[in-house]
């Protein structure tokens, strides 16, 4: 389950039919990409990120992106070295 995707989306005020409308997907589909029963694309985390947590968002935006990379596209990314702004 992608608990850092849900938490931020609700301080945000984001719901999953906001990202469903976004992704052109069905409510369920993001559902499922958040309980993990499949996997957010590369290109759909980065159009989640662009339009609802911008790089001058209030939340902790760095942690946000690797968590992108990381946490919502395909795991084997995991194991990549990725630099992270401090």
């Amino acid at each position: 389950m992608l608990n850092n995707l849900n938490n931020v989306r609700k301080e945000k005020n984001v719901s999953l039919v906001d990202i469903a409308d976004l992704l052109n997907v069905r409510y369920q589909t993001v559902a499922d990409k958040i309980n993990g029963k499949s996997s957010f694309k590369f290109t759909e985390a980065l159009k989640i990120q662009e339009k609802f947590f911008p790089p001058n968002c209030q939340i902790k935006c760095n942690t946000f992106n690797l968590f992108l990379v990381i946490g919502l596209v395909n795991r084997s990314l995991a194991e990549l070295p990725l630099p992270i702004d401090s």
